[in-house]
């Protein structure tokens, strides 16, 4: 199974419109998950909160059977 990171702004639109789920690493962390928002060049809009382009990679994978909370 190969992992695909979301990196260019198409790959983030389809991801709007079909409602994936996205996880947010940052510094080899997991710092968030949830559905795209939204974006603009410098910020992705993950689960309502924002996160870096330049310094985390959006990977897209399957919803978690439990809710998890990011503080």
């Amino acid at each position: 199974m190969s992992i695909r990171t979301l990196q260019h702004d198409f790959e983030l639109d389809n991801a709007v419109f079909f409602g994936s789920y996205v996880l947010v690493i940052t510094e080899g962390e997991m710092t968030g998950g949830g559905r795209v928002n939204g974006y603009d060049e410098n910020e992705v809009v993950v689960g309502g909160r924002k996160h870096s382009r330049h310094t985390s990679a959006f990977v897209l994978t399957q919803p978690p059977q439990i809710k998890i909370d990011f503080i």
